[in-house]
């Protein structure tokens, strides 16, 4: 298993995963990580936007699964508007769609 991506300043650990997949299965890929972790807030992913962005490319936005107000989300990382780090796709997301996971977990 590969090793998770640590922000000390955000109290928060997280693994990116390049594959897409629908509601149900980031729910139960983060979950195989451990009871901690769980797909990201809307917030989260903001905060760790710039590090998603480096590691795929600016010129290629990412459809990711986020949470907003507890409910799935789907989120682009990269700015599709030329502006903005990240934009709501759909809230909340048809679970049909397939959409690329990150789960997040507190550091211990």
């Amino acid at each position: 298993m590969f090793s998770p991506y640590l922000r000390f300043d955000l109290n928060l650990q997280y693994y990116f995963f390049n594959t897409q997949v629908t509601s149900t299965e980031a729910t139960n890929i983060c979950a195989s990580l451990g009871s901690a972790f769980r797909p990201p807030t809307v917030d989260e992913l903001l905060a760790i936007s710039s590090e998603i962005v480096a590691a795929i490319g600016s010129n290629c936005p990412r459809l990711i699964w986020a949470t907003q107000n507890g409910t799935l989300t789907l989120a682009y990382v990269g700015a599709t508007n030329g502006t903005d780090p990240i934009e709501i796709a759909a809230s909340p997301a048809p679970p049909f769609c397939r959409a690329y996971t990150v789960c997040v977990a507190p550091l211990e």
